[in-house]
């Protein structure tokens, strides 16, 4: 019986290892479920007389700005980290325990400013089609930024542990792959709730 050898990071000589392929078959699920989630909020806005509805203001975009480059540096943060480890560089400031560290501190710091930001709008959920589709899509969200956050959480832990390197990364891989697609999904909410 031959043994065939085993992908690693999702990118062996192999082609592409059931564990990444299973985290991209779950992004592509959860790209699904944000597309239905925009689909909602589009036929929402297409039925409304304007938008946002009479009685509430267009939502102020510098606090939710400075919060979605907090976000998104997370995201450069988090490439980095997957990088050093390739190169096996694990310790430093710009080492992968150091980068996957920091991208941890930069999603919380995004979380609490997301709910700071639900403290002070003038509206919540109850209030209509649009406080409910607002609060439904970009809480959404949070919650996967949350899982996002408890996934670093685990790659730091494990990290510090020595468990990872340049040969043996799939969980780092995987990890990254779906902190991008949530800085992603992140864009598509902020240019709809805030630019348009």
């Amino acid at each position: 019986m031959s043994s065939v050898p085993i992908a690693h990071a999702g990118r062996g000589e192999e082609g592409v290892s059931s564990g990444m392929l299973g985290m991209v078959l779950f992004i592509a699920s959860e790209a699904m479920f944000f597309a239905g989630l925009f689909g909602a909020y589009f036929f929402i806005r297409a039925q409304a007389d304007s938008w946002p509805p009479e009685g509430f203001h267009t939502l102020e975009v510098p606090f939710p700005l400075v919060n979605t480059a907090i976000l998104l540096l997370s995201g450069v943060t988090a490439h980095f980290a997957t990088v050093a480890l390739r190169q096996d560089r694990r310790k430093g400031w710009d080492g992968f325990v150091s980068l996957t560290a920091l991208t941890i501190v930069l999603g919380t710091i995004f979380i609490l400013g997301q709910a700071y930001e639900y403290s002070i709008l003038d509206f919540g959920p109850e209030d209509g089609a649009f406080g409910s589709t607002f609060f439904i899509t970009t809480g959404f969200h949070g919650a996967h930024v949350l899982g996002g956050l408890g996934m670093l959480v685990f790659v730091l832990v494990r990290a510090l542990y020595g468990d990872f390197s340049s040969r043996r990364n799939l969980v780092v891989e995987a990890t990254t792959a779906y902190w991008h697609f949530v800085d992603v999904v992140w864009v598509a909410l902020f240019v709809v709730w805030y630019l348009t």
